[in-house]
């Protein structure tokens, strides 16, 4: 082979190895350049997502220890005689703050629809479902004490079941939350 022929060939080699790597370097800048993307992204939203799951869960256990109140109060309501005014007075009271507690509930709830995602909001919807339904069900425990009778100890378990329910909601609402602030955009990549 004659030494031109040699040269031209060499110069090719190099500039195709040379045009390979400048190939090569632009897709793996490029990749990385939308990892970086998707990584700040994630961040971006964690933050405020934080604060509305904070505020949530903060009312939540506030609910649940008025609901722990109310529900024990039914509880001695329905062991007791009818009329005994301890019962009746922390019931009514503890369900005064449940109500009190359930606007924030809703508005708080909303802010979670609007940072997502979609199985944070399932979770807060059904806790905010579970904690109305203990509601509802203890205003009518709370009435019969008032009006002087015993609640059934049907009632009252019931009270506690829907209290339990609640629990095991705030603590999935906890878990899918928890998951979705750990999000850092390069999971599943």
């Amino acid at each position: 082979m004659d030494a031109g022929l040699a040269a031209v060939l060499g110069a090719a080699v190099g500039a195709l190895g040379t045009g390979g790597a400048a190939i090569t370097a632009a897709v793996i800048t490029k990749s990385q350049a939308r990892l970086q993307l998707r990584a700040e992204y994630a961040r971006s939203l964690r933050e405020p997502r934080k604060v509305a799951y904070v505020a949530l869960a903060e009312v939540a256990i506030k609910f649940r220890s008025h609901l722990t109140t109310a529900c024990a109060a039914v509880r001695v309501g329905a062991d007791n005689e009818p009329g005994l005014a301890t019962p009746t007075v922390e019931a009514r009271a503890a369900y005064d703050h449940l109500s009190e507690l359930a606007a924030t509930v809703d508005h708080l709830r909303a802010a979670v629809d609007v940072e997502g995602p979609v199985d944070v909001r399932l979770a807060a919807a059904v806790l905010a479902r579970d904690m109305a339904a203990v509601r509802n069900h203890l205003i009518d425990q709370v009435h019969a004490l008032e009006a002087g009778a015993r609640p059934t100890n049907e009632a009252a378990t019931k009270a506690q079941e829907l209290q339990e329910a609640v629990h095991t909601s705030y603590l999935k609402f906890l878990n899918v939350a928890y998951d979705a602030l750990r999000d850092d955009g390069l999971s599943g990549q």
